[in-house]
């Protein structure tokens, strides 16, 4: 995709987000790549923004072809997505249990994932070693590392 020299620098700016810039001669020559369109994501870039922007300042329509690959290359962002959490981990199911069924410790724990851990979120961390120490358990207030494996 070529675009004049003469463009508005915001609008090459913007641009050369989107496309990766091959080389300047008489135009300046951009290219559209996966990898391009997912740095544009990453930057809170939606595939309406993308595709909006080169409707908007394109000299000629897009090609349908460029647009459906722009659509399939963005269809699988953000179906892999990381969540901020925290573990807590009981030493039996019995105790577990205990903390699911208390009124005042369950409204921590956000979900249940294995039978003696549950997920908490990280803002509510001291709150709940708080709470846990009012109801008489004796938590280990400090965040454990999780071991790190060993490659194989």
């Amino acid at each position: 995709m070529a675009a004049s020299k003469d463009l508005d620098p915001s609008i090459r700016w913007e641009l050369g987000k989107i496309a990766e810039l091959l080389r300047i001669n008489n135009d300046v020559t951009y290219k559209l790549s996966r990898q391009s369109i997912y740095h544009t994501l990453q930057e809170g870039k939606t595939v309406e923004d993308i595709i909006n922007f080169l409707d908007t300042y394109a000299a000629k329509p897009i090609p349908e072809s460029v647009r459906e690959t722009i659509i399939e290359w963005t269809s699988t962002y953000g179906r892999i997505s990381f969540v901020d959490a925290l573990l807590l981990r009981c030493d039996t199911l019995a105790l577990a249990k205990e903390l699911k069924e208390s009124k005042k410790i369950a409204k921590f724990l956000v979900e249940q994932i294995a039978p003696t851990y549950f997920i908490i979120r990280r803002k509510d961390h001291a709150k709940l070693v708080e709470v846990l120490e009012e109801e008489d358990y004796m938590p280990k207030p400090e965040i454990e590392k999780f071991p790190s494996k060993k490659p194989t």
